[in-house]
């Protein structure tokens, strides 16, 4: 079966039952996020211990703000957040679930991204944490007899864990890439605060005004841009409940503490033997963008026809 029919077409050994790479590279996602907190302890400890018990240290001073302001700005944001999704008609659990699940995706793809030099579509990953912690028994598409099962899956799928042009993670991005910037250029990083702030809302005010007025004056089906063509509801509902499994997360424990495992050890011995891998390339190997796209690229629609087709027909003799 070709390169792009390694994902899309069924059925997929790779991704999926037997191997199950989708449910190891989620593991291994949850695997670098932890052990990035371990390793990184002491710095986050400090930050605590200048934030809520006084004082300032060296480091505080090249930031763009206080540590104090910092933390509270992070813990009023989740709050808030929480008390949106909620408002919406989430149940509380869901409410808490769906930003952790941003935090800990996003947090992943910005190391990759930012060390790597590229990142792939974090689905698997986003959608693998937010299953295990909320629905880790379930198997879908349920019928939609709540809230949380009719949006979530639409929230989850277009806006928490896709690519980062269509989701939280472009906002992320820009600011990272902001101070990276400001800090080859050697600008101060709270003037690069001020103007990213600010840039930001006024963006994501007027993109929103322009998606809503063009979609509404020459209909969505004329653009072929994610900002302009929205996926609905049950697309989505369809696509997350067969990431990374079909089946319910909990038969997949073994293959997510395999993944978990792998990255926390080999990144713990990679800081400690300079001659070792970096195990975050394993985040790619384990993707189905590698084994789909990254050999071989070509017209989306064309090749999904073209390689399902063949694929069936392999099949089939």
């Amino acid at each position: 079966m070709g390169f792009f029919g390694k994902n899309w077409c069924s059925p997929n050994v790779y991704l999926y039952p037997p191997l199950n790479f989708y449910a190891i590279d989620v593991g291994a996602g949850l695997g670098l996020f932890v052990i990035t907190i371990v390793l990184e302890k002491d710095h986050i400890v400090e930050t605590l211990k200048v934030a809520f018990r006084g004082g300032r240290s060296e480091e505080e001073k090249l930031e763009p703000m206080s540590y104090r302001f910092s933390w509270l700005l992070f813990i009023a944001s989740y709050i808030l957040l929480m008390v949106f999704f909620m408002f919406t008609g989430f149940s509380p659990w869901v409410s808490f679930v769906l930003p952790l699940t941003g935090i800990i995706t996003w947090f992943v793809m910005a190391q990759l991204w930012g060390r790597v030099g590229f990142m792939v579509e974090p689905g698997a990953l986003g959608i693998g944490t937010f299953k295990m912690f909320a629905w880790p028994t379930a198997v879908g598409p349920p019928t939609p007899t709540s809230t949380d099962l009719a949006l979530a899956p639409t929230i989850l799928g277009e806006w928490v864990t896709h690519q980062s042009i269509t989701g939280w993670g472009g906002s992320l991005y820009t600011v990272l890439t902001s101070y990276k910037m400001a800090n080859l250029a050697n600008v101060n990083p709270k003037n690069v605060l001020k103007v990213v702030v600010v840039t930001l809302f006024v963006s994501m005010f007027v993109t929103e005004m322009v998606q809503i007025s063009v979609t509404g004056i020459y209909g969505g089906s004329r653009f072929s841009s994610p900002i302009y063509k929205f996926a609905g509801p049950e697309f989505w509902a369809s696509n997350i409940w067969g990431k990374p499994t079909a089946l319910p997360l909990t038969k997949m424990a073994p293959h997510l503490a395999i993944g978990f495992a792998f990255m926390v050890v080999m990144r713990y011995l990679c800081t400690k033997f300079l001659w070792l891998p970096d195990p975050i390339l394993a985040l790619v190997a384990w993707d189905f963008d590698l084994a789909s796209r990254s050999l071989v690229r070509m017209p989306c629609r064309l090749g999904h026809k073209v390689y399902c087709a063949e694929g069936r027909r392999e099949q089939a003799l």
